[in-house]
């Protein structure tokens, strides 16, 4: 004898609230490279700072105009915002919204007022990971 058709479960809350996230962060992230978005998903269930570079590395891409991103991957750490990227004041803001939303970190205004290189951005980030989600592993540059 044929089972009765029956409808799958329902989705969780949990389950929606969780696609939900995803999709907000898929959203945030539109304009970066697609390994941004796994690195800030990878970020957020593991916390590893390598992942959150990863994720800094490309937003401050996404706001660097095609020319200056050259500099950004020849020298990352040590490529000035202003001078050698182009960012302004507005790109520099919006950066650092963006990287807020996307980890969950909190830059203080003040903070970002001593930020001159993406190597300073990159340690700012690291000193508001807190400091039980720092282990470094693979899969990206250290923070």
């Amino acid at each position: 004898m044929p089972r009765p058709h029956r409808a799958a479960d329902p989705p969780s809350l949990a389950a929606i609230e969780r696609a939900a996230e995803r999709e907000s962060l898929r959203h945030a992230l539109r304009h970066c490279p697609p390994e941004v978005f796994a690195a800030a998903r990878a970020f957020r269930r593991t916390g590893n700072p390598a992942e959150a570079a990863t994720v800094l590395l490309g937003i401050v891409g996404r706001f660097a105009p095609e020319p200056a991103r050259r500099r950004l991957h020849d020298d990352r750490t040590q490529a000035r915002l202003r001078e050698d990227l182009g960012l302004n004041s507005l790109a520099l803001l919006e950066i650092a919204s963006l990287a807020e939303e996307a980890l969950g970190l909190s830059l203080s205004d003040e903070d970002l007022r001593g930020v001159r290189t993406v190597g300073d951005l990159l340690a700012l980030a690291h000193r508001t990971v807190p400091p039980g989600r720092r282990e470094a592993g693979p899969g990206g540059p250290a923070l």
